[in-house]
């Protein structure tokens, strides 16, 4: 019995350390970087605008990665893009699943792309496992064609 509530109380303790600075003060600073590949697409197409340029398409383009830095762990994305083929400008949008030994988050992003190859955006989630009742906000930015690296900076509060 005096062994089942010392390591309850040690759980309860680690379970502290990793909430904790994190709900102090309204809110905790975080920075990681997702390094990844593109392991498939659904769907590409082109087409020609009215204004005569022309827009690639992309649909379920999944990228598998890791995470490194304040989080650490697995990354899944599935995403959407539109990119004009002559100036490489677009937008791009989607979800991002991040998968830690003691929970993850999970959430959508949205954002822009120039010269075919360089994000930045927007991506908020919520929290699963430990981080369950927390959010993360985070602009991110970085290059990334079929394989590459974002850096995140955000809050999670």
């Amino acid at each position: 019995m005096r062994r089942l509530l010392l390591v309850a109380l040690g759980t309860l303790l680690v379970g502290q350390a990793l909430v904790a600075p994190v709900s102090a003060g309204g809110g905790h600073s975080v920075t990681f970087v997702l390094s990844g590949q593109v392991t498939g697409v659904e769907r590409q197409w082109t087409t020609v605008e009215e204004d005569g340029s022309v827009v690639m398409h992309f649909r379920g383009t999944t990228i598998l990665g890791t995470v490194s830095g304040d989080l650490v762990g697995a990354a899944s994305v599935y995403s959407a893009s539109d990119i004009d083929a002559i100036t490489g400008r677009g937008r791009h949008r989607g979800f991002l699943a991040i998968t830690t030994p003691e929970g993850g988050f999970e959430g959508r992003f949205r954002g822009s792309t120039t010269e075919s190859v360089h994000l930045e955006g927007l991506w908020v989630a919520h929290g699963t496992g430990a981080y369950a009742g927390m959010r993360l906000r985070a602009q991110y930015v970085g290059d990334f064609y079929l394989f590459g690296s974002l850096v995140f900076t955000g809050t999670v509060t």
